[in-house]
């Protein structure tokens, strides 16, 4: 069924929504099965960090978060849709593209690029990761979408086709990102909380920290159904967007064109008659020459003779 373009982020957030109907349960266990590997690899050697004040462990983890989360995405988006399509996929295709190949390599790329923009702008300053964020957040989209084979010509692409729909991005964008914000505020609390307890009892802090991460997962799934939803249908929008301005410029161009063919032959109808008019004038020139011509003879002038005399 087709959909006209959402007008602002909460009218992309509702026919995010509309998206979802008939297929949250197939898309939220598709969701928690991209979800749980990545925060398991972040929130363990987190808590290793913490507990035996090691740091390293830490970047251990963010390590494999960059090499999981290209494949894993890509994976899901193309879950996501097929799901929506009603072609049915199993969960277990989300995991299809961890294998050693050119295609893995590049989602890795990608989102150790984007990994690499989004912490320096933020170290540097907020906006410059904002500038990041519109720009080339979509950009595995594209790569799904039209596989392309060089990774500049995904970030190009990506980059151009994100002109003129960065306000509605950031309006549905700053929404989601509010909430996870407070999802991990919380998370934040409870790690806090686990490190207390860790000092008097390890038993207790393991269960609070068991408990924890299956709160957490449960609503980071849940808002990430969403969250996704979301991204597609702003991805569409784009691609409707731009369509919609190339049909624009197609009927402009036509319109001129066509415009100027009509020009061209007034102008090629007007010039017989203009010919026509010429030949006339010179016929008419001709015909007044010949009866008027330059040098006139003048007539004659009869000489009468005297009259002669009678003789008497």
């Amino acid at each position: 069924m087709e959909r006209k373009e959402s007008a602002n982020g909460l009218q992309l957030i509702q026919f995010a929504a509309i998206k979802l109907r008939g297929h949250f349960s197939t898309l939220f266990m598709g969701t928690f099965a991209m979800c749980t590997p990545l925060i398991l690899v972040l929130a363990i050697p987190m808590l290793l960090a913490m507990l035996l004040e090691t740091f390293w462990i830490f970047t251990i983890g963010v390590l494999l978060f960059v090499l999981m989360a290209g494949p894993l995405q890509i994976g899901y988006i193309k879950f996501f849709n097929g799901t929506i399509n009603g072609e049915q996929p199993r969960v277990r295709s989300i995991f299809s593209h961890f294998k050693f190949s050119v295609n893995t390599l590049k989602y890795i790329y990608f989102v150790g690029i984007l990994f690499i923009l989004y912490v320096l702008g933020f170290c540097i300053w907020i906006v410059p990761a904002g500038f990041a964020v519109a720009f080339f957040s979509m950009v595995l989209f594209f790569q799904e979408k039209f596989e392309y084979t060089r990774f500049s010509s995904a970030f190009k692409d990506c980059a151009m086709k994100m002109l003129g729909n960065r306000l509605a991005m950031f309006s549905y964008k700053l929404i989601f990102y509010f909430v996870y914000f407070l999802l991990f505020c919380m998370a934040g609390v409870s790690l806090c909380l686990i490190y207390t307890l860790s000092l008097e009892s390890i038993l207790v802090a393991y269960i609070v920290t068991i408990c924890t991460m299956i709160v957490f997962i449960f609503l980071y799934t849940m808002i990430t159904v969403y969250f996704h939803s979301a991204n597609q249908i702003f991805f569409e929008d784009t691609l409707m967007f731009h369509e919609r301005k190339a049909e624009e410029r197609a009927k402009e161009k036509a319109a001129k064109l066509k415009k100027k063919e009509e020009a061209e032959k007034v102008n090629e109808e007007s010039k017989p008659e203009e010919k026509v008019g010429v030949a006339k004038e010179k016929t008419v020139k001709k015909t007044t020459a010949k009866k008027s011509p330059e040098t006139k003879k003048e007539p004659k002038k009869k000489t009468e003779s005297a009259p002669t005399e009678e003789v008497k």
